[in-house]
């Protein structure tokens, strides 16, 4: 089993108003997986922390080697009314092959793949949009932010995301964990 997290966090500003962090977290997994249980596993971490989930894109190609998927799913929640949480996550499957298993005397399908999971966010202020985008909207939007609302995003705000995103990275990582134990 290979299993690497690497919590390397770059901090981007690429809007005024959304403040992206990639890489905040990585996982690389070779070995046995049944990929529709991590798939609901990570849908179901969205679902109970209530998180709108959209599936973005979804690729398949097949290869020499076995099967190649990426997918990139984007879940958003409404923090309050001036900020968004968003997290991306981009699973890249690679030489899958599908094979049966034995399991507690029943034959299970797994695959046999390597599999990478990057997980990114994004902070979104006034995601809705509510200074609008005159130049006096967006100068009480700079008073507000600067003055009343950046000292709860940068010391609350930020670190609940991070640590949001840093318990869906070990829900994946005991999921993979436990899948090893099992079939190995």
């Amino acid at each position: 089993m290979a299993f690497v997290v690497d919590p390397k966090k770059k901090f981007l500003g690429t809007e005024p108003w959304q403040e992206t962090f990639q890489g905040l977290g990585r996982i690389k997994y070779n070995g046995l997986v049944n990929l529709g249980d991590l798939f609901r596993t990570v849908r179901g971490w969205f679902n109970a922390h209530k998180y709108l989930f959209v599936e973005k894109t979804m690729k398949h190609k097949t290869g020499g080697e076995g099967v190649e998927k990426e997918y990139e799913w984007q879940a958003k929640k409404k923090v309050y009314d001036y900020l968004e949480y968003t997290v991306i996550t981009r699973f890249k499957v690679k030489n899958a092959v599908d094979v049966e298993v034995i399991k507690d005397g029943q034959k299970q399908k797994l695959s046999q793949c390597s599999v990478v999971i990057e997980i990114d966010g994004v902070l979104k202020y006034d995601p809705l949009e509510r200074f609008g985008k005159s130049l006096f909207g967006k100068n009480l939007q700079r008073i507000y932010h600067r003055f009343f609302a950046r000292k709860d995003i940068i010391f609350s705000w930020v670190n609940d995301f991070e640590n949001s995103i840093r318990d869906l990275q070990k829900v994946i990582t005991v999921f993979l964990n436990y899948e090893s134990t099992i079939t190995a």
